[in-house]
């Protein structure tokens, strides 16, 4: 691999990170919130549309990695 390739799947790597994080953080607060997401989708639309994006950018960083789902 070249140096830009491997700089390429650092910073994939790197995006994928925060995504979990962000993810992780989403999953926290409807828990400590205790709402599920159909209640949140039914009531907090938007908040279930920026999860539901970031699964699907998680989805996307896992394909180019090559990682399982």
């Amino acid at each position: 691999m070249t140096s830009s390739v491997i700089e390429d799947r650092d910073k994939l790597i790197s995006e994928y990170e925060k995504l979990i994080d962000r993810l992780e953080k989403a999953e926290k607060w409807a828990s400590d919130n205790n709402y599920a997401w159909e209640f949140v989708k039914a009531h907090k639309y938007k908040i279930w549309h920026e999860r539901d994006n970031i699964i699907k950018e998680i989805e996307f960083v896992r394909e180019l990695l090559g990682l399982p789902n």
